[in-house]
C-alpha cells in the first residue's frame, strides 16, 4: 500500500564538491609561483636576445661603415641608433631597447653582450 520513496541519488554532495574545490586551490598555490618564474626568465631571454641583436647591428654598421664607428663607453642609445640606420633591430618598445642598451659592453668600438 505505501511505497516507499525513492532516494534520487544523482548529482555531487556538497562534502564531495567542497573536497574538489580544496583540491584544486592547493595545485593551483603550487603551480601559480612555477609559472611566475617562467615568466621572468622568458622577459630575461627576451632582454639578452635584444641586447645581441644591437650589438650586431652596431658590429655590423661599423664594419660596412669604417669612417661612421659607433661604440665606446660614451655611446649613447640614440647615438648609435643614428649611425645604425636601418640595421637596427625593430619591434622593440623605447624601454626595452633602453634596457637591452644598457647590457652590452664595448671593446674598443665592438659591441658584445658579456652573458
Amino acid at each position: 500500500m505505501f511505497r516507499r520513496a525513492q532516494k534520487n541519488k544523482k548529482g555531487f554532495t556538497l562534502i564531495e564538491l567542497i573536497v574538489v574545490v580544496a583540491i584544486l586551490a592547493i595545485l593551483a598555490a603550487i603551480a601559480v609561483p612555477m609559472l611566475i618564474g617562467y615568466a621572468d626568465q622568458a622577459e630575461e631571454a627576451k632582454l639578452l636576445a635584444n641586447a645581441k641583436m644591437i650589438a650586431q647591428a652596431i658590429n655590423t654598421a661599423n664594419a660596412l661603415e669604417a669612417a661612421t664607428i659607433v661604440g665606446g663607453e660614451g655611446t649613447t642609445l640614440d647615438q648609435a641608433k643614428a649611425k645604425t640606420g636601418e640595421l637596427w633591430p625593430g619591434g622593440m618598445t623605447e624601454s626595452e631597447e633602453t634596457q637591452a642598451f644598457s647590457l652590452i659592453s664595448w671593446s674598443s668600438s665592438s659591441a658584445y653582450v658579456a652573458r
